[in-house]
């Protein structure tokens, strides 16, 4: 600011976005991208078992299946994502 430039911030929360994926339509972007089919359906079959339980103590939950998200850690998952947040 010292000679009567501006500072400009922007921010963006993506904490949760990577559990918020939609499956189909990150399959769809993916077949888009001309991914090979065998790729996509791999990844499909892969997401399509993703099962989730909580445990508290020695308790554990029912499992519940995933319907969207992507494996936090996982090598595919930045990608994924940045193909998810594109709009073309």
């Amino acid at each position: 600011m010292k000679n009567g430039s501006t500072v400009n911030l922007c921010s963006l929360d993506l904490m949760k976005a990577f559990d918020r994926m939609n499956h189909g339509i990150l399959f769809n972007k993916l077949m888009d991208r001309n991914i090979p089919k065998y790729l996509v359906n791999l990844l499909r079959e892969w997401y399509s078992k993703v099962f989730n339980a909580v445990r508290w103590g020695s308790e554990i939950s029912k499992f519940i299946k995933l319907e969207a998200g992507v494996r936090q850690g996982g090598i595919l998952s930045p990608y994924l994502f940045a193909v998810l947040s594109t709009m073309c």
